[in-house]
């Protein structure tokens, strides 16, 4: 049992309970619509699968090089492992997975709620740069 008492101004309810959580070496995950409060430990190993449609980020685009593949799902999948917590994903022996689904243009990835919180926020970005340099 412990009581908390901290005030946060203009930032959101998750962040303000990150703060609060980190202070006391905890942290939460979101399973089935109900918020668990648990150790860093236990949540760093809660893995979820989520499936990301990224057609618009692997197919070559009509002005590119023909040179370069017509579908290239490594370059994504590699900018993903190398930018969003690197240490954690199987081919370097942690628990966590990707892989190219080519039929239906998606990555499916198994990995922590936060990282997949990480890895939506990476795939906006990339869409934001494809979308300005259009």
């Amino acid at each position: 049992d412990l009581t908390i008492t901290r005030g946060f101004h203009g930032i959101t309810l998750k962040n303000a309970l990150k703060l609060i959580l980190a202070d006391v070496d905890l942290a939460y995950v979101v399973r089935n619509e109900v918020l668990l409060v648990t150790s860093k430990e236990e949540a760093a190993s809660i893995l979820v699968a989520r499936v990301y449609p990224v057609f618009d980020l692997v197919v070559r685009r009509p002005e590119a090089s023909s040179r370069l593949p017509a579908i290239d799902f490594e370059s994504l999948i590699h900018n993903i492992t190398s930018n969003v917590a690197p240490t954690t994903w199987d081919e370097v022996g942690g628990p966590c997975a990707i892989h190219a689904f080519t039929n239906a243009g998606a990555l499916v990835v198994s990995q922590t709620p936060e990282c997949h919180e990480q890895i939506a926020a990476l795939l906006r970005a990339l869409r934001e740069v494809a979308a300005t340099s259009k």
